[in-house]
């Protein structure tokens, strides 16, 4: 509600504003986002085309490691195109 004082600055058509986050559709795709992921599952687009899911398990300055079945796989981030977090539900 505006106060008397105030002015509208979007006028009298403006009825609501919808504000979003980004969704789980948007890929990571720089080094900083990654660590904040860790310990979630992951879908990884390589640059040779294959797919990689794993749990992300550890972020260095040159890439990340995927915990999958038995194994960790290394990530160079120069290998990789894109990465998805996959939702838990």
């Amino acid at each position: 509600m505006l106060s008397e004082f105030a002015t509208d600055p979007f006028g009298e058509d403006f009825q609501f504003l919808e504000v979003s986050s980004p969704g789980v559709e948007r890929p990571l795709r720089f080094p900083w986002q990654f660590p904040k992921h860790q310990g979630r599952r992951l879908r990884c687009e390589l640059l040779d085309h294959s797919t990689v899911e794993g749990i992300l398990y550890e972020v260095t300055a040159e890439g990340i490691q995927l915990q999958q079945a038995r194994t960790v796989r290394w990530i160079p981030f120069a290998e990789l195109l894109h990465a998805y977090v996959l939702p838990q539900w």
